[in-house]
């Protein structure tokens, strides 16, 4: 399977236009909205801030995921976590609408991810939902997860702008 990545490790101009326009036509809850997201990481501690990767991953030329992950420094050791820590009731990657990676490939993606980023010890997935929409969330069903509670939803009859009007 042909995948790329690229890791833009800010919020710059052009991860901006690429991000929403995903945005548009993925699978992914307002909690990894490009704003949203930008927005929590420039209200941080300055003397805290994690160190940000947006992986982005393409099939052949289109961008099938967006991973938002930071690496966040506590009592010394090196956290590998969603972005939106804090204040993100779910945490998790942004999937393109067709979605799907065997469990064998997505493995193998994931592993060339943690090497090109690797400067972290311990990885910390949280608040992360089984199902991104209609899709299952590959690091739930692929990777082992400890269930620490439970978190409901609703689901909204419209969209979210519509919602908020």
């Amino acid at each position: 399977m042909n995948l790329r990545k690229k890791i833009y490790t800010d919020f710059n101009e052009e991860l901006e236009i690429i991000w929403k326009k995903f945005e548009e036509n993925s699978n992914n809850f307002c909690f990894q909205n490009f704003h949203w997201l930008k927005n929590w990481y420039s209200n941080l501690n300055q003397e805290n801030k994690p160190k940000i990767y947006n992986v982005l991953v393409y099939h052949n030329a289109e961008l099938i995921m967006i991973l938002p992950l930071c690496v966040n420094t506590i009592n010394k050791k090196k956290y590998l976590t969603w972005q939106g820590g804090g204040t993100a009731d779910y945490m998790c990657c942004l999937l393109g609408k067709k979605f799907f990676l065997e469990k064998k490939i997505f493995l193998k993606l994931w592993s060339e991810i943690q090497n090109e980023i690797k400067f972290f010890d311990i990885i910390h997935f949280f608040r992360q939902p089984k199902k991104i929409n209609e899709l299952y969330n590959p690091f739930v069903i692929y990777l082992f997860n400890n269930k620490e509670g439970y978190s409901s939803s609703i689901s909204l009859e419209k969209d979210f702008d519509s919602f908020l009007k």
